[in-house]
């Protein structure tokens, strides 16, 4: 019987371990910014943000990796029926899930919310359709983006004491990610092609848009920083790595632009100077 345990345990271990190797390869693939934040996070932490971001990439590469509508449906559904376990049934086997469950537990409502919204959203790129405008961008943005950003506070502060920095702290932190996910691919000269033939992608429509209102979106998202980040103050230590990536958009303003004093937006953030600017912001504790 005590053999029969030990191997239980030795299984369980293993499982772990594969499963939070998968997570962090979906999390780093997803954003290296919020990849590299959170290694500032609490070991105890770590593992749920990387279940996190990997939900974030597994669910918003679902448009990209089908070519029909309705295999990209299908997918969505198997999302929120997994999700439906992870907050109160025993969680199907996969990495992600199953990461998920450890990490969130099942008294959630806030998640659940958020992340059946994010599901729910990625299917505007499963049918034909274009950006308006850089407001109806963001909008997008904030729903399979932004919520990033929140829920990962939410978990480096389960007990909520951060918020009390401001009512809607965690609605400016979502419009951050948000908007550093825009800015992270408006730097880019193009995006990385569709996974087999796969319907949309959100930087697909996003560069579309860009095309030909480029100057009105590089002009319209330094101005949402600024708003967002000025109403958010000097946050909590404990919620700074969900959020020390929001340091790299004024750098990522400067590419999309092209910045005349020499850095080309087709020259890379290297990651060892966003190291850097993501330790400074850490030990400073401030944006």
């Amino acid at each position: 019987m005590v053999a029969v345990r030990q191997l239980k345990l030795m299984t369980d271990d293993l499982r772990h371990a594969q499963n939070a190797a998968y997570c962090t390869e979906r999390a780093k693939k997803y954003s290296e910014d919020l990849f590299l934040a959170a290694q500032f996070a609490p070991t105890e932490r770590h593992a749920g943000l990387m279940a996190l971001y990997a939900f974030a990439g597994e669910v918003n590469r679902i448009p990209a990796s089908v070519s029909d509508p309705t295999l990209g449906a299908i997918r969505q559904q198997w999302w929120h029926d997994a999700l439906g376990e992870v907050f109160g049934q025993t969680p199907r086997v996969h990495p992600v899930v199953e990461a998920l469950a450890s990490a969130i537990g099942t008294d959630q409502t806030v998640f659940r919310q958020a992340m059946d919204e994010a599901i729910k959203a990625v299917g505007f790129f499963l049918e034909p359709g274009d950006f308006k405008t850089p407001d109806h961008i963001l909008c997008t943005a904030l729903k399979t983006h932004g919520y990033v950003a929140r829920l990962g506070a939410a978990l480096l502060d389960p007990e909520n004491s951060a918020v009390k920095t401001g009512p809607d702290l965690l609605d400016r932190l979502g419009a951050l990610a948000a908007i550093g996910r825009m800015l992270a691919i408006l730097k880019q000269d193009s995006v990385a092609p569709r996974e087999g033939g796969g319907v949309e992608t959100f930087s697909a429509r996003l560069m579309r848009f860009a095309a030909t209102n480029r100057d009105e979106l590089l002009s319209f998202l330094p101005q949402e920083y600024s708003k967002a980040r000025k109403k958010i103050g000097l946050p909590e230590t404990k919620i700074m790595p969900a959020l020390a990536q929001t340091a790299l958009l004024p750098g990522y303003v400067k590419q999309a632009r092209g910045n005349p004093a020499g850095t080309s937006r087709n020259q890379p953030f290297l990651s060892v100077k966003k190291r850097l600017i993501l330790f400074r912001t850490i030990l400073l504790g401030r944006l």
